[in-house]
């Protein structure tokens, strides 16, 4: 089950693959476990990766209606957790 066949099959991803992604983005392993950064810095980049060959993939004159959808959707979920990064990182400056 790959997470685009996810975010075309489910209609309420949004709603809980937004917050995963900001648990993620905010949560910092222990001290000293390198490998657990290593991997959690490898699944955002994998996600991030899919969101945004997802949104951006489709030649948007030829799409399909549902194939904007989902793109839509992407870009999204994009725009929610670009704003809350670039919000967190202003409120700790």
């Amino acid at each position: 089950l790959t997470l685009k066949y996810t975010v075309e099959s489910d209609e309420g991803v949004r709603s809980w693959l937004v917050p995963q992604l900001k648990a993620l983005c905010g949560w910092t392993p222990p001290l000293g476990e390198e490998e657990t950064k290593q991997v959690q810095q490898r699944v955002l980049t994998t996600v991030v990766g899919v969101l945004v060959a997802t949104a951006f993939e489709q030649n948007r004159a030829a799409a399909a209606a549902a194939d904007r959808k989902i793109s839509v959707l992407c870009c999204s979920v994009l725009d929610d957790v670009l704003f809350w990064l670039l919000d967190t990182v202003d409120e700790c400056e």
